[in-house]
């Protein structure tokens, strides 16, 4: 009887305490493995969309910076800030709109480290160098920087738009979309009359990823591009083994398509490469400098009228070419996007 009773304990000691087998283990790896990769996802995704919403954040910020230097000066910040002037050289560069907006994004201290004296040719280019600058070269300014984008020390996201221009220059051409038509890119900047498309219908800003993404810039070596057809059949025809700039973006100083300008001959995220005419990326040397993000599906837009909105990278060329002008006179939905 006694040994009966021991039995019985064992057995039921044994079935309460046995391990898993290798089959359980596995099937419950996968089930693991199945959650989480339902998880990730929507995870990643969500942190994403508060990014992108950060991102517009700041960029809202910066229009309405702009809005505060207008009411302050009769105009938009252009390429000469209110405090530079013309170095002892007599040569003046031209600066970013950042520079002139400091001020007004509560960073006075950080233009202050500025030496807007200085003509050092360098700083046009990619990347750009600067003995008398180097503190500001490596200065990196929240303000302009998209979350969603790990720029380098110093790197810019945000830029100004030089409308459907390929180059530094006035209009030129006469039918739309194809012509080089003005954006808010200008030396001294421009006052909000000059936006004759609407305040609201106009791109001030937009953002661009950092080189060696998907920014990365064809160097073609051509002649001059004078209207956005001539830049867009340039690039599409460009060989792909050319060399190519990657330091895009690298510099929130200077003002130029390698740093702080970007133009509306393509659409946002385009499949096409950008591409200059210059052996090296300057600001001299123009082209297609397009608006690109890593977000799903579009780009953040800062409007002249102080107003942001996410454009999808499906908008019509026409449309998107419309928006990046000033005064081209073109007709568009609010629909159209």
């Amino acid at each position: 009887m006694k040994s009966a009773s021991r039995s019985v304990f064992v057995r039921v000691f044994d079935k309460d305490h046995r391990g898993f087998t290798v089959t359980e283990l596995l099937v419950g790896t996968a089930i693991v493995g199945i959650l989480m990769a339902l998880i990730l996802p929507a995870v990643q995704a969500s942190r994403e969309a508060v990014r992108r919403a950060q991102c517009s954040a700041r960029l809202r910020d910066l229009c309405l910076a702009s809005q505060n230097f207008s009411s302050t000066h009769g105009h938009f910040p252009g390429a000469y800030p209110p405090t530079s002037r013309a170095s002892p050289s007599g040569y003046r560069l031209l600066w970013s709109a950042h520079v002139s907006l400091l001020p007004y994004l509560e960073l006075k201290n950080v233009q202050s480290l500025l030496d807007l004296e200085d003509d050092s040719l360098s700083l046009y280019h990619s990347p750009p160098t600067s003995v008398r600058n180097s503190t500001g070269l490596k200065q990196s300014v929240v303000a302009f920087q998209c979350p969603s984008d790990l720029g380098l020390p110093g790197s810019v996201n945000f830029r100004v738009s030089g409308g459907t221009s390929p180059g530094f220059h006035a209009s030129v051409g006469v039918n739309p979309p194809d012509a080089a038509l003005w954006g808010v890119v200008s030396r001294k900047g421009i006052n909000s009359r000059s936006v004759r498309d609407g305040l609201s219908n106009t791109a001030f800003f937009s953002e661009r990823v950092g080189g060696g993404q998907n920014a990365n810039v064809v160097l073609l070596g051509l002649g001059t591009f004078l209207t956005a057809k001539d830049a867009a059949d340039a690039c599409r025809a460009a060989p792909m083994f050319l060399s190519v700039d990657s330091n895009s973006g690298r510099s929130w100083l200077p003002g130029g398509y390698h740093a702080t300008w970007y133009n509306h001959i393509f659409t946002p995220n385009s499949r096409m490469l950008d591409c200059v005419n210059g052996p090296q990326m300057r600001y001299t040397g123009n082209g297609a400098i397009s608006a690109r993000s890593t977000h799903f599906g579009g780009v953040n837009v800062g409007l002249c009228d102080g107003a942001t909105r996410f454009v999808n990278q499906n908008i019509s060329e026409k449309v998107w070419r419309a928006i990046g002008s000033i005064d081209g006179n073109e007709s568009f939905a609010s629909s159209d996007w």
